[in-house]
């Protein structure tokens, strides 16, 4: 989910927007990308902020796993 709104300044819109994320990292992945599409469609600048519920590594895209390597386990 995502609340956003368009405020006017004297310099020109800025978009705000919040949310808050599953707690579940894969769910909170996309949920972000969802989010951060639905900001690029507002005009910029672009501030979107929240309980997002992910460290920095586990929003960071990932990159598929060459074949027969096992996926690494999360860290922590």
């Amino acid at each position: 989910m995502l609340l956003a709104a368009v405020l006017r300044t004297e310099e020109g819109p800025v978009s705000v927007g919040a949310t808050h994320l599953s707690v579940r990292p894969d769910v909170a992945r996309r949920q972000l990308t969802v989010a951060s599409e639905a900001m690029l469609t507002l005009p910029g600048p672009r501030l979107l902020g929240g309980d997002l519920n992910l460290d920095a590594a586990a929003s960071r895209p990932r990159r598929p796993s060459p074949r027969g390597a096992s996926p690494r386990s999360p860290a922590g």
